[in-house]
């Protein structure tokens, strides 16, 4: 289950990223928020999943960078 969520969030980060390409001469930030344990004992679990969505979307950013669009994740406990 947990792996389906991360592959939906990645392939709404895409679809995003796709969506926002046309945007000129606007500095854009998309916020995702990550909502997952990061206290307790599931926190590792928490951590790499943010890990993981950091990734992808550091790499939409340089990606769709030349855009202004910026993709930002906001973790929440």
């Amino acid at each position: 289950m947990r792996r389906l969520f991360i592959k939906a969030a990645l392939a709404a980060l895409s679809v995003a990223g796709i969506a926002a390409a046309p945007v000129q001469a606007q500095d854009k930030t998309i916020r995702i928020a990550y909502i997952d344990p990061a206290s307790g004992m599931m926190a590792p679990v928490g951590a790499h999943g943010l890990k993981e969505l950091q990734f992808f979307a550091d790499a939409m950013n340089k990606k769709a960078g030349a855009n202004g669009v910026k993709f930002e994740i906001i973790p929440f406990d």
